[in-house]
């Protein structure tokens, strides 16, 4: 149906945002740890 359609489209774009959110943290991690030592 197409509200099923909807919530795993929903869904999918969680994952994709959450994964981002985790690379730029490492990478911000990263460049302070540079910045700092």
């Amino acid at each position: 149906s197409m509200q099923d359609l909807e919530k795993d489209h929903e869904h999918l774009l969680t994952d994709e945002q959450s994964e981002v959110r985790e690379e730029m943290t490492k990478l911000g991690n990263k460049i302070m740890r540079e910045a700092v030592s």
